[in-house]
């Protein structure tokens, strides 16, 4: 299925595409991808506009495209090379596509994700205020984020390279979710935890406080912890890493319950 604004020459290959370009990297009239192809080595393009996606097709080596605005993509199409792209503003997103290379993106204010999309090497974003993601969604790279007020989560979702966060205070994860990177983070408090959540990397974590952890939650990493304090654990619940001591107090409170 094709989903862009208006069709036009269908284009089959790499050599095809490039062919139409103008001396700007611009296409000289509208093109038609083809659903399943695969196109390589786009330096020269410049611009997606007048390109009408279609499914599953991947696009490799969009270096010098720094612009997605009005682009509609189809579901499952994979654009690979993004260095120079800043933004994601007016990119509408279909079902399961891939975006990599993203570095140079700064910022993600309102940009809703589709079920199943997938955001690599995020590095240049601070904050996560104003998206939305589907179910399903995967964030990677995201190494400059403090915190992550404002963001609307479906369940499945992944936020991997959290390494730069400093709290989950007073956050609600949907279902299934899963954090990783988490070495900054000094303390786990006033925390919610839906069924199937797993926090990874929490190394830095001191102590646990006010927590309620849906059934089979894991927490990984937790040699640092010296106090655990209202923890609420569902059935299957898992803490990885504890001292001994700790040991002893998780299976104390478990008694309790």
């Amino acid at each position: 299925m094709n989903t862009n604004r208006k069709a036009g020459r269908l284009v089959y290959t790499s050599e095809e595409l490039l062919a139409l370009l103008d001396d700007t990297g611009r296409l000289r009239e509208p093109v038609q991808l083809v659903e399943g192809c695969w196109y390589y080595y786009l330096q020269a393009l410049t611009s997606l506009e007048n390109v009408t996606m279609a499914n599953k097709c991947r696009l490799s080596g969009l270096s010098s495209v720094t612009n997605l605005n009005g682009v509609t993509l189809a579901d499952r199409c994979d654009l690979r090379g993004l260095q120079a792209l800043t933004s994601l503003e007016g990119l509408t997103f279909a079902e399961g596509c891939w975006l990599s290379d993203l570095s140079s993106v700064n910022n993600l204010h309102d940009v809703t994700l589709a079920a199943g999309c997938e955001l690599y090497n995020l590095s240049s974003v601070t904050t996560l205020e104003g998206l939305t993601l589907a179910e399903r969604c995967t964030l990677s790279g995201l190494s400059s984020v403090t915190a992550l007020e404002g963001v609307t989560m479906g369940n499945g979702c992944t936020l991997l390279g959290l390494s730069s966060l400093t709290s989950l205070e007073g956050l609600t994860m949907a279902e299934r979710c899963w954090f990783s990177g988490l070495s900054a983070l000094p303390v786990l408090q006033d925390l919610t935890l839906a069924a199937g959540c797993e926090l990874w990397g929490l190394y830095s974590v001191r102590a646990i406080k006010r927590v309620t952890m849906g059934e089979g939650c894991a927490l990984h990493g937790l040699s640092s912890v010296a106090d655990i304090e209202d923890l609420v654990m569902g059935e299957g619940c898992k803490l990885r890493d504890l001292s001994e001591p700790m040991q002893d107090r998780l299976t104390a409170i478990r008694t309790a319950s």
